[in-house]
């Protein structure tokens, strides 16, 4: 499944649908290189969790209350631009993957694919080390 690493990969998960965070942590958690450290439910709170927790990963809904993904995730490149964020939406479409990029997502998966794409996902960003 996700490649090896050194340590684990650090992740929270944002979404306002708790039944969507419980799918995707229950998704990653029988594989050893990713360690969810943490949930929000919209980007402040995602925001928030960021600078408490440091992720290496952030696995973020495109849209929420309060603050959606877009808006949190360029919020979260000024002040930690290492830090990856995968979007997981329910809207898969070239001009919402578009907008993605533009507030500087590292990678995108549709939460109809999630199961076969996001450990792929991880794996580009993430690259094995040498």
């Amino acid at each position: 499944m996700i490649k090896e690493q050194a340590k684990p990969i650090r992740a929270i998960i944002v979404d306002d649908s708790a039944v969507a965070r419980r799918t995707i942590s229950s998704l990653l958690e029988g594989d050893d290189s990713v360690t969810v450290i943490g949930s929000a439910e919209n980007g402040r709170e995602a925001l928030e969790q960021v600078e408490a927790l440091q992720p290496d990963l952030v696995l973020m809904d495109v849209q929420m209350p309060v603050m959606d993904g877009l808006d949190a995730t360029a919020e979260l490149r000024k002040s930690h631009p290492d830090t990856r964020v995968i979007m997981v939406t329910l809207y898969d479409e070239p001009e919402v993957r578009k907008k993605c990029r533009d507030n500087g997502a590292d990678g995108f998966v549709a939460k109809s694919r999630l199961h076969r794409d996001l450990p792929t996902e991880i794996d580009r960003i993430f690259p094995e080390s040498p």
